[in-house]
């Protein structure tokens, strides 16, 4: 009980200290944790390196090639290894790419997409972008019971959905949370904090009957 109380007290500190935590950027080296030790063969008396095994997993999968996939997501393909140049532009990364692969209708879709530049104000570049997009949106016009379709809240309802935020869900499910950044999602340092006053509140009165 004591340990349970001690957690619960903390869990303020915590999120204040979640909310001013720097994300890295994706970077192409994986985690000697995820490349020696990640999954163990208790039979072989090994283990396995965690890039290899997705790039197995791809190929096991039938997901199409890195250049098949920019095709499908109206993106250019590559002819010659040059021309990566513009999405990879580390010159040993290219070189590494072409010692490996024959021609870039080869290079796998989890290797081509990690080694790309990201986008401006994203972690990934535009073939996981567009991946992970097209993902969330197939899941969100799939969902039946996703807020905004037709005949699931009224238009006042709807309203006062679309008024509320993360940063007002943080003032409301936190102790001790008097402001936070506007934008929970990015750093207060960058956008500067608001009070918990400030932020539209969820008025549940339009759910009465």
């Amino acid at each position: 009980m004591q340990c349970i109380t001690k957690f619960t007290s903390n869990i303020h500190r915590t999120k204040s200290v979640f909310m001013s935590i720097h994300v890295r950027s994706c970077c192409i080296n994986i985690n000697d944790t995820l490349s020696n030790h990640s999954v163990s063969d208790s039979v072989l008396f090994q283990t396995t390196d965690l890039g290899t095994l997705n790039i197995a997993r791809g190929r096991d999968h039938g997901l199409p090639s890195y250049n098949k996939m920019r095709r499908a997501c109206g993106l250019n393909a590559f002819s010659t290894f040059d021309q990566l140049a513009d999405l990879i532009r580390d010159p040993a990364i290219r070189g590494a790419l072409s010692s490996l692969y024959e021609s870039p209708d080869d290079i796998d879709l989890y290797v081509g997409g990690l080694v790309e530049e990201p986008l401006i104000g994203a972690l990934v570049g535009p073939t996981f972008a567009c991946i992970i997009g097209d993902q969330f949106k197939r899941t969100r016009d799939g969902d039946r019971f996703y807020y905004e379709n037709p005949g699931i809240f009224s238009s006042a309802q709807l309203a006062e959905l679309k008024k509320t935020s993360m940063a007002r869900l943080l003032c409301d499910n936190g102790d001790h949370i008097s402001k936070v950044p506007f934008d929970a999602l990015l750093l207060p340092s960058a956008i500067g904090t608001v009070p918990c006053a400030r932020l539209a509140q969820l008025d549940l009165r339009k759910w009465s009957e």
